[in-house]
């Protein structure tokens, strides 16, 4: 390992062999990892590759969002400053080089792992593939057959038909997709398991009119939550499903009314974000202290003049909710018109642009297109370890 020489009359200082050096990487944190990649650019490399090889400790951290509009235009990621060890292969040629996976198009993600619909042709409407789950730190990947579901194409999920992908790395390496399906009165609930590598389908309970897929999801004591609109009254509510899709809970919205914008997890504690009708002038952050009681404690509220400028807005035409920080106390929010990527930060009361149309983190084409597809921007939380679930290709 090179080591830079001392300026001056100061001596050069000695450094450590390379396994004594990664020995003592090995046992730090991002913060200081990130740091002393600045020492070298050898330092720097070495850093980078003890992250992808799973030698330093494992941290759930936020490192950025990839995001897309299908085509050619998927594996396109935008980081956050002072993050390290960005994925290996941004562009997922890993997956596109494979014979038989020509286009894929990000749907959602889950600790770590990403789920893509592929199919032949890009503007198809019908005839998906199926699915691909990845790990982009790893560079793992494995095939999923199509569900079989015949409302319409697999790989751009709309009312009907969600799908989602469940990862605990802390319970087992394997993974599992969920779908979720009405039509004409009919629903059902497909299940794929990695273990058994096979789709089962089954009637279900589910009869609500639609799930707000664009107001996000969580993954909470081992069930999905997700935001359904209630029909009988002027309030939305929380849905929790188990891995088999049957229905455990409803978790009623703080507040007699409002319009639920975002559901999320940060801190260990399901959060959400609410308005009190779908053009507003404020938005209220609201954390779910007690989980049994269902008890609702209001974080934050903050108006839409200071966030985007505007003394009301609209959701899903002005902005939309993308994501909330794991543990931080920050918020990030896509600007539909000017196609920015902001952050609030709730401690400081701060807003940030994180990148914009021109900025050499996104493609200034893709951005234009973005705002009618931000389903295909996703969080990235880098996952290490090895799995033998995505080591089956199907």
């Amino acid at each position: 390992m090179d080591c830079p020489e001392a300026k001056g009359s100061e001596a050069a200082v000695a450094c450590p062999s390379n396994d004594a050096l990664e020995e003592i990487l090995s046992r730090l944190h991002d913060k200081l990892l990130c740091r002393f990649k600045c020492v070298s650019k050898a330092w720097c490399s070495l850093i980078v590759d003890l992250l992808r090889r799973g030698k330093c400790i494992q941290t759930l951290k936020l490192l950025g969002f990839f995001y897309g509009s299908g085509g050619e235009n998927y594996g396109l990621f935008t980081d956050l400053p002072g993050c390290s060890a960005p994925p290996a292969d941004r562009s997922f040629s890993f997956l596109t080089q494979q014979i038989g996976i020509k286009y894929i198009f990000l749907l959602d993600s889950c600790n770590g792992l990403l789920l893509f619909g592929h199919r032949e042709d890009p503007d198809a409407a019908v005839d998906s593939l199926g699915y691909i789950v990845c790990n982009p730190t790893t560079e793992q990947w494995v095939a999923v057959p199509s569900s079989g579901w015949p409302g319409g194409s697999e790989a751009f999920e709309h009312d009907s038909s969600c799908t989602f992908l469940i990862f605990d790395p802390d319970a087992s390496s394997e993974f599992k997709l969920l779908q979720l399906w009405h039509f004409m009165g009919d629903a059902g609930v497909r299940t794929y398991p990695s273990e058994s590598g096979v789709w089962s389908c089954r009637a279900s309970e589910w009869r609500y009119s639609a799930i707000r897929y664009y107001a996000g999801s969580a993954f909470v004591n081992g069930m999905l939550h997700f935001v359904v609109p209630c029909i009988n009254n002027d309030k939305d509510q929380i849905v929790v499903i188990d891995a088999e899709g049957k229905t455990r809970k409803i978790i009623q919205m703080p507040e007699n009314s409002g319009f639920l914008a975002f559901v999320g997890l940060s801190h260990g504690h399901l959060h959400c974000i609410k308005s009190h009708m779908r053009e507003m002038t404020e938005l209220s952050i609201w954390v779910l202290e007690d989980y049994d009681t269902g008890e609702w404690v209001l974080k934050q509220t903050v108006s839409t003049l200071e966030l985007f400028g505007r003394m009301s807005c609209e959701l899903d035409f002005h902005f939309t909710v993308v994501a909330i920080h794991p543990d931080r106390n920050l918020v990030f929010f896509l600007q539909r018109g000017n196609q920015k990527l902001i952050s609030y930060d709730m401690d400081r009361s701060e807003v940030c642009a994180l990148c914009a149309p021109g900025d050499n983190n996104m493609d200034e084409r893709v951005l234009r297109t973005l705002g009618d597809s931000y389903r295909s921007i996703t969080p990235y939380v880098p996952y290490f370890s090895k799995s033998l679930a995505l080591a089956r290709k199907n």
